[in-house]
């Protein structure tokens, strides 16, 4: 009886954990940009880690050590150093980490959990959204737009944790609990990987359907691309005989009709027409009437290449002063696979690249799976697709393959630590 009050304590926290965590990676309210927040999950977490007596890594201990002897560095070599968002982006690494080691092997299944209960969710207040958008939007920002302090980008966007609509390109889309559909799009594609290694390649099942679900609706080009191309493919590639079949008689007409869906090609036509534009934002000096523009996937591309070319070693750091911008106007770089190496440069891109793929590696022999390959270029096109580099959730990654046991057993679904 005492066993089981502590296991079901220890899970409790171990969810809630994983709720703060994805919560931080929202971006839609104030509660997940503020700093202010960030230290107090800090110090929820910390408090349940020393509570747990768990220790910190040499892994990590390294890792802390690389990251200041680096920020030295970018001290010593740039006029103008932000020491405080470089302190600032080492204690979400810390809470990142915290985070995982606390929630341990039961990350997957919690966020599982989370992310399928917020799509049955997002789908009802979907509906009302495209049937009657000025009243969902109203619904959604009530307790936003009510409370002063949870004020933040009332004019278009509306959130109330469970569920967003932002209100620029996303009027008919469904953004979830994340700051804008393609967000959204990428969690769920994340929780879909999850569920086929938990389930052993059962790519159909009712969780996975309500997520597919949910991804239609964001009329996402990378959840689209992601969910009904490479996700097939790497069920496919660890399908009996039998089922690759049926799988490869499907998976082309799949790709065929959903590449002739106009936003797949209008979107990827717009993005190819930016590229033209970005030496124009970057060197034109006059108000262009807006306080932001995006750059495009391409154009935050070839802008990151710039930069990185200048520093290609350790990069810039989060001293984003240093970087090519332009005093008229607030450029949004978009490519999160270009932001890394301009960020961190190739120092900081290999690190990525080694803790992801040893996460992947862990992750698909922990379940006897094959297709390293596919969960990498789902990362890859997620990356590509959106700026992630100081997400919480995403920097979790990072450290991800530290709490993956080597071999199954017993209790590995029901550890409490």
């Amino acid at each position: 009886m005492v066993n089981a009050d502590i296991y079901n304590k220890v899970n409790k926290e171990n969810l809630i954990v994983t709720f703060l965590l994805i919560l931080k990676s929202t971006q839609a309210s104030i509660i997940a940009i503020s700093p202010v927040t960030t230290i107090l999950f800090l110090i929820y977490v910390s408090f349940i880690f020393n509570k747990r007596k768990l220790k910190f890594s040499s892994y990590y201990v390294y890792f802390t050590i690389v990251y200041f002897i680096i920020n030295i560095f970018y001290f010593v070599s740039f006029d103008t150093y932000d020491l405080y968002l470089s302190g600032y982006v080492y204690l979400k690494f810390l809470y990142a980490y915290i985070s995982i080691r606390v929630i341990s092997f039961s990350f997957f299944k919690h966020f599982g959990n989370l992310v399928y209960y917020g799509a049955l969710i997002s789908l009802p207040f979907y509906l009302l959204q495209i049937i009657n958008y000025d009243l969902a939007f109203e619904i959604v920002s009530f307790f936003q737009r009510k409370i002063y302090f949870l004020n933040y980008r009332n004019d278009i966007l509306a959130n109330n944790i469970l569920f967003t609509i932002e209100g620029y390109a996303g009027q008919l889309r469904n953004s979830g609990f994340m700051w804008e559909p393609k967000g959204f799009a990428n969690i769920l594609s994340l929780s879909i990987v999850f569920n086929i290694l938990l389930s052993k390649n059962k790519f159909l099942s009712k969780r996975n359907i309500v997520l597919l679900t949910a991804v239609i609706t964001t009329y996402s080009t990378v959840g689209y691309f992601i969910c009904f191309v490479i996700i097939p493919l790497f069920v496919l590639y660890n399908s009996n005989l039998r089922n690759k079949v049926f799988l490869l008689i499907i998976i082309p007409f799949v790709i065929i009709s959903i590449s002739r869906l106009d936003f797949m090609y209008d979107k990827i036509k717009y993005e190819l027409t930016l590229s033209d534009e970005h030496e124009m934002l970057t060197s034109t000096t006059r108000d262009f009437g807006q306080e932001i523009i995006s750059l495009g996937r391409v154009g935050s591309f070839l802008v990151d290449i710039n930069d990185f070319y200048k520093r290609p070693i350790l990069g810039y750091g989060v001293n984003k002063n240093e970087r090519t911008q332009n005093p008229w106007i607030k450029l949004i770089r978009v490519n999160g696979f270009s932001d890394l190496l301009a960020t961190w440069g190739l120092f900081g891109f290999f690190f990525y690249v080694i803790s992801h793929f040893n996460f992947f590696k862990s992750i698909t022999s922990f379940f006897k799976m094959k297709g390293v390959f596919f969960i990498s270029f789902i990362f890859l096109v997620i990356y590509i697709a959106t700026t992630l580099t100081l997400h919480p959730l995403w920097m979790s990654f990072l450290f991800i393959n530290l709490i993956i046991p080597s071999n199954i057993n017993e209790d590995t679904f029901n550890s409490i630590s």
